[in-house]
């Protein structure tokens, strides 16, 4: 089924992938509400090129309707070979209360940065994915030295993230008719890298909504967040939803690279607004996506914490350097220095230096063609179980046929 391409301000998305180049954009001081699918659709800039304003200081919020709902999809310039092959930037954004993402990206590049934005009150915060081609199974068959082990940076630079900002999803006449949706929320969407992304305009139902990966993940994947703030959440929203800081993705089945946060300001963050992460689906429990137990991603993530400065309100833990880990019951008890917030975030905080994740490959010629599952963990001298299953099959024609 397809759907219509749809968005407010849509700058050079409609012609992406035939390469056409629009010429002397400014779009500076605008503000788009009320929009379907995505407020602005446009092209980033230069990594550290502040001089221009093809996209400045513009404004999304409200944005919603059938899967969509980002603030802004700010994507490269494949006009210009260095944003694909080197690095390219989105900066100076602000989004409010948006269904998704206030501002993502799901495209084929080296290098992504999003910079000195706010989000305000977002569902899924602000995030981005990387597409990765060349690792087809004939290419993985004949030698490992492809692009899906490249090293992908994803990087986010000087932005703050708002919980609570004392406006309600629902208006206050809401049970005599008025529109409103409910939704719980979380201000750091996970990224990731897989070897199929998207196009700006998504016309397929099937691939919605956009961060939904339909493609392998890569490994050489790395999230880096420097001199974040995240001001006043609160566990619950006024309309009774959770919000937290740190959520999940329920597209993410596979390999989650480690998310590495340095000199990160935490200001009135309340304890069980930190964190909470879901635990693998069990819709992924079948013979065309995971097998027969549950893709095991989700549980084996790392949030890593440096330099860290907390004001006002707190978690009942907080440190300058610290972790996070899910609450993965074959592996977290069995980590030194760490403190089991199950209850309140289906996560453990440690303060624990050697933490780190560990990526394994069979070498077996045809391992695209099938699977072993489930792979043990087990650390000598304890109970450690920690059991991995392989990656999602992302093809419609069976779990072995389709590996």
């Amino acid at each position: 089924m397809t759907v219509d391409a749809r968005g407010g301000f849509a700058l050079c998305s409609y012609w992406f992938e035939d390469g056409e180049s629009c010429t002397n954009l400014h779009v500076t001081n605008n503000i788009a509400g009320g929009i379907a699918y995505a407020g602005f659709l446009t092209y980033g800039h230069d990594c550290g090129d502040y001089s221009g304003d093809n996209f400045k200081d513009n404004v999304a919020h409200s944005v919603e309707g059938n899967k969509g709902g980002m603030g802004a999809y700010i994507f490269p310039d494949l006009t210009k070979p260095a944003h694909t092959s080197t690095c390219y930037e989105g900066s100076r954004f602000t989004a409010y209360k948006c269904a998704l993402q206030g501002a993502f990206v799901f495209q084929k590049m080296k290098k992504v940065i999003f910079s000195n934005m706010l989000m305000l009150d977002n569902a899924k915060g602000m995030g981005t994915q990387i597409e990765v081609k060349g690792a087809t199974p004939k290419e993985a068959e004949a030698s490992l030295d492809s692009a899906e082990y490249d090293e992908i940076l994803m990087e986010f630079h000087d932005n703050t993230f708002v919980g609570d900002i004392g406006i309600p999803d629902c208006p206050n006449t809401f049970n005599k008719g008025d529109y409103c949706i409910f939704k719980d929320k979380f201000a750091i969407f996970p990224s990731a890298v897989a070897n199929k992304g998207k196009a700006p305009h998504i016309t397929a139902a099937s691939a919605l909504p956009p961060q939904k990966i339909k493609g392998d993940s890569m490994w050489g994947g790395r999230t880096i967040w420097r001199n974040t703030v995240f001001k006043n959440f609160k566990p619950v929203h006024q309309n009774g939803q959770r919000s937290t800081v740190f959520g999940s993705s329920h597209y993410q089945p596979d390999y989650i690279p480690m998310m590495e946060f340095y000199d990160t300001t935490f200001e009135d963050v309340e304890h069980r607004a930190l964190a909470h992460f879901i635990d693998p689906l069990e819709a992924w429990e079948n013979i065309d996506d995971c097998g027969t137990f549950s893709c095991t991603a989700p549980k084996n993530i790392l949030y890593k914490f440096r330099d860290t400065k907390w004001k006002g309100k707190r978690p009942a833990s907080s440190a300058k350097d610290f972790e996070l880990i899910h609450s993965n019951d074959g592996f977290a008890p069995y980590a030194e220095n760490c403190k089991d917030y199950a209850n309140d975030w289906n996560a453990y905080f440690c303060e624990n230096d050697n933490l780190g994740i560990l990526l394994f490959e069979s070498l077996d010629i045809g391992r695209w063609d099938r699977a072993l599952q489930p792979v043990r963990l087990n650390r000598q001298g304890t109970e450690m179980d920690n059991i991995l299953n392989a990656q999602m099959d992302h093809v419609w024609d069976g779990f072995y046929t389709g590996q």
